[in-house]
């Protein structure tokens, strides 16, 4: 696994260290700021495994996955009002509908 960082955060915002993964199954671990919005979280996510050609270039959102339940994070909202704590782990959701055929 790698360890992507962001931007420094200035010292009074909370950072932690979180797992995202792609819908195939890849993940890193990256370190976010607790009040960085989901979308926010969710693009920078998508770029990384967009770049690495781990993951299609697309529309994704984030779920929080507990216990095997992945629960939807909505685009506005901080990391912080679901609670996301360090070691969480986020999986990119794809915000288009999957059409076969």
């Amino acid at each position: 696994m790698e360890k992507v960082s962001g931007a420094a955060a200035p010292v009074h915002e909370k950072t932690i260290q979180v797992t995202i993964r792609t819908p195939a199954g890849h993940e890193a671990q990256f370190e976010v700021r607790l009040r960085e919005r989901v979308d926010k979280v969710a693009r920078d996510a998508t770029r990384y495994f967009v770049e690495r050609g781990l993951l299609a270039d697309d529309q994704y959102s984030l779920a929080l996955v507990s216990d095997n339940v992945a629960r939807p994070l909505e685009d506005a909202a901080r990391l912080e009002d679901y609670a996301v704590t360090e070691g969480s782990v986020l999986a990119l959701v794809n915000k288009q509908p999957q059409i076969d055929g």
